[in-house]
């Protein structure tokens, strides 16, 4: 007997069992779920393999992107230095002033950068259990959304590998085109991959990512199943968001400002007040935020801030940009 007609034999047999099909089925989505952080992971462990047998050493911090080796990188190492809540790291004479940068994420990464002594490692291996994290909040939202759970295990897997793609459906010009096709190349070969969510070094991915799909998943269940204590929940995630990546605590703060607007519509003040309710305690978890933005503002420098941040100003609304809205 040979091997493929063995396993043909061993999987029908197990296929009759509904106790086997069910094992067999949780043994498939943790293996899709482990599959889907690799994926995060292993353009860091082929680069690694490839430097180490030249005799080199990896490290996923480039000189020639400035954000991960001015910002982000040295942030998530300060907790192992004793500092927890971090603020600019550049020069000591302003190690207390206001943050403009998330003050949570040094926080909630410093487990792996204790475990592993280093931002590098810490950062690889973070990838993977934030993304396990997202893809199954992902699932848990779309199992209540789709019709069946092959489906949303499918939809689960497109948006969190590729994320970009409610907003690269409708491109604008040829670069954004140029963007779309990106997206189903797998790994960062020759540049073609960059595009990737996964080919880059972000605080939006870790370890914001879970607490992002966390937040759409407990507002969508607030709304739902229509309880204070499930909108309250809801907020205070929400407003937890602006701690950790704050353009993600603003869409889905955006997203609970059009349950409200349709709840005044169609009258239903039960749901207003559910609503105000989690606006409310979205200001308490951010009042702490808010107060530093307040104190960012008072700064001697802070205009300098702001024109290096690229603030737009307009008066208008922009129709090429409305299907990012949508998107989002």
């Amino acid at each position: 007997m040979s091997v493929v007609t063995f396993l043909k034999k061993i999987v029908h047999q197990n296929l009759a069992d509904p106790h086997s099909r069910y094992a067999l089925k949780c043994v498939g989505f943790w293996l899709l779920v482990l599959f889907v952080g690799w994926i995060y992971t292993s353009q860091h462990i082929f680069a690694a393999n490839f430097l180490a047998k030249e005799g080199k050493e990896f490290v996923p911090i480039s000189f020639f992107e400035p954000d991960d080796f001015s910002v982000v990188a040295h942030r998530l190492r300060e907790p192992i230095d004793g500092n927890w809540l971090v603020s600019d790291t550049d020069l000591f004479e302003f190690r207390n002033a206001p943050s403009v940068w998330p003050l949570a994420n040094p926080i909630i990464a410093a487990p792996l950068y204790f475990l592993f002594a280093t931002p590098h490692m810490g950062y690889m291996m973070g990838q993977m259990p934030a993304t396990v994290a997202a893809f199954c909040i992902l699932y848990l939202l779309f199992i209540r959304l789709m019709p069946n759970k092959i489906v949303a295990v499918c939809a689960a897997m497109i948006l969190i590998i590729f994320p970009k793609i409610g907003v690269l459906f409708h491109p604008h010009n040829f670069e954004e085109v140029r963007s779309l096709i990106k997206q189903f190349i797998p790994w960062n070969f020759f540049g073609f991959g960059k595009d990737m969510f996964y080919s880059v070094w972000s605080e939006s991915v870790f370890p914001s990512l879970p607490f992002f799909f966390g937040a759409i998943y407990l507002l969508y269940r607030a709304l739902e199943k229509k309880t204070l204590r499930s909108f309250l929940i809801a907020g205070a995630a929400n407003g937890f968001l602006f701690y950790t990546y704050m353009p993600n605590g603003a869409y889905v703060f955006a997203t609970a400002g059009v349950a409200g607007v349709y709840a005044l519509v169609h009258r239903d003040y039960k749901l207003t007040k559910y609503l105000l309710a989690y606006a409310g305690i979205f200001g308490m978890v951010t009042s702490f935020f808010w107060y530093n933005f307040i104190q960012i503002n008072q700064l001697p420098y802070a205009e300098e801030i702001r024109r290096r941040v690229g603030i737009e100003i307009s008066n208008g609304f922009r129709t090429t940009h409305i299907y990012d809205f949508v998107s989002y």
